[in-house]
């Protein structure tokens, strides 16, 4: 809103601390500054060529990096997390699959590529640092430095294409697809923190509760991911060029291509999905929105048909391609994990399972109620958990409507069933699916049975499972 008025000490100085609080909290909010400071800076100087216009906005944007750094590290001494170690060690732990060899100094690769098979946060490709954290012997690793980041320097040179490919998939489990469900959309309370700052739920936070997971989860789920965003904004801006350039629709302009530029900065950063990673796109599409409604009925349309058919089919091309964005980039890592596995030995269970609520038809498990699941008493297999390193099967889902999750279930030694506590949910992939059993099956000497169910029994009309065996060293 500062570019609608004229350019006066007060204002300059304000938005130069909006900048500098936005820049120096998220350094990744510098994608999303640019276009703002642009559009100030040519608000309020109309007179500047675009160019210089442009190199004003990055020169400006340089100089508050640069002595937000010192301010930070200088004078409040901050203590630096090097944040960016997590994405590098995602990075190298894909390559060390790929090379089937571990990139990480410590690390061997038998732990390594427990943690690539390893579900955290609803995906096998970022966030790894967490299963660091979760092993006792891992967390003791380092994962920052120089030496860190020369080794990632050195395979990201090494191995561009995979690096590439790798992060469009990781960019693709940011965006969400129309089949995957949002993700950390909500946040229950603070976390434990050394100054004793608590929250207590009260009548207010509970009713958004119920506002945010009903909306999530039934009424407009598309709304709390971020590829409709991304999709609302390019849309909306192609729409704009049918238009007069006024001061509002280049307002709404640098808005949108701020909040597209926010979502495209995460390409080389995703660190996982969690949605309030693009919360400024919401804000700045929503903005820009209101502005171009506000501001309707003083626009004058473009007389050219070409030019608005245009911008039809490009919206509905980039619309279709942000769909199908997931299915085009993906990478079925636990297939790759699978071809490099070495040393191993390899336990089929050709025990014939006892089926819940399906029916076998010509190798296809047809779903028949609303608790399906196969289970397999392996007790004459007589398979101790010591080395039992993976469960694996292949499965298919047909007639798919969102994406199937599979519950696994474990018992042994004296116990005779299945129990909540000893089980896991998990995301499924059509294909190859490998599940870590390393530290779950630690508390038993022998499996004498597994159980897989079909988490939401409308997930699939029918499922393919075979070649469920055990994986050893």
């Amino acid at each position: 809103s500062l570019s609608l008025f004229r350019p006066s000490v007060g204002r300059i100085i304000l938005a130069f601390v909006l900048a500098f609080y936005a820049i120096n909290l998220r350094h990744n909010a510098i994608f999303a500054a640019l276009a703002i400071v642009f559009i100030l800076i040519h608000s309020w100087y109309p007179k500047l060529s675009t160019p210089k216009v442009f190199f004003s906005a990055i020169v400006l944007i340089f100089f508050i990096v640069v002595s937000g750094g010192w301010l930070n590290y200088n004078v409040l001494k901050a203590q630096k997390t090097n944040p960016s170690s997590y994405v590098m060690t995602d990075d190298l732990i894909h390559l060390s699959i790929i090379k089937n060899e571990s990139l990480i100094l410590g690390m061997s690769l038998s732990d390594l590529q427990i943690c690539a098979a390893s579900e955290i946060g609803q995906n096998k490709l970022v966030g790894r640092s967490f299963c660091f954290l979760q092993s006792q012997t891992l967390s003791k690793i380092k994962l920052q430095g120089e030496q860190l980041k020369k080794i990632w320097l050195s395979n990201i040179w090494e191995n561009p294409i995979e690096y590439i490919k790798f992060r469009l998939a990781a960019f693709s489990y940011l965006l969400r697809t129309p089949s995957d469900p949002p993700y950390y959309i909500w946040h229950q309370s603070i976390d434990e923190n050394k100054l004793g700052i608590t929250r207590q739920s009260n009548i207010f936070t509970l009713i958004t509760e119920g506002y945010i997971k009903i909306s999530a989860n039934y009424l407009f789920p598309f709304a709390f991911k971020p590829y409709w965003w991304l999709a609302v904004s390019i849309v909306v801006l192609a729409t704009t060029f049918i238009f007069e350039s006024i001061q509002s629709v280049r307002l709404a302009q640098a808005l949108l291509v701020s909040s597209i530029s926010y979502v495209l900065g995460y390409i080389p950063l995703t660190p996982m999905a969690d949605f309030r990673y693009v919360y400024w796109s919401v804000l700045a599409s929503t903005l820009a929105l209101f502005i171009l409604f506000i501001d309707f009925k003083s626009y004058k349309k473009s007389k050219s048909l070409i030019k608005r058919y245009s911008i039809l089919l490009i919206s509905i091309f980039i619309v279709a391609f942000l769909n199908v964005f997931g299915n085009i980039v993906a990478i079925d890592s636990d297939a790759i994990l699978e071809k490099n596995l070495i040393h191993t030995q390899i336990i089929p269970i050709s025990i014939k399972p006892n089926l819940n609520h399906l029916e076998l038809v010509d190798g296809t498990y047809v779903v028949k109620g609303v608790d399906p699941y196969l289970l397999f008493n392996v007790n004459s297999m007589h398979v101790t958990t010591n080395n039992l390193d993976y469960i694996h099967f292949d499965f298919s889902c047909h007639g798919h409507k969102f994406r199937p999750q599979i519950q696994l279930f474990w018992w042994g030694d004296n116990q005779n069933e299945a129990f909540e506590i000893q089980s896991k949910v998990l995301n499924l992939n059509n294909g190859v699916n490998l599940i870590p059993v390393v530290d779950a099956f630690k508390i038993l000497n022998e499996i004498m049975g597994v159980r897989l169910d079909l988490v939401d029994s409308n997930a699939c009309t029918s499922i393919v499972i075979n070649n469920v065996s055990f994986i050893k060293r």
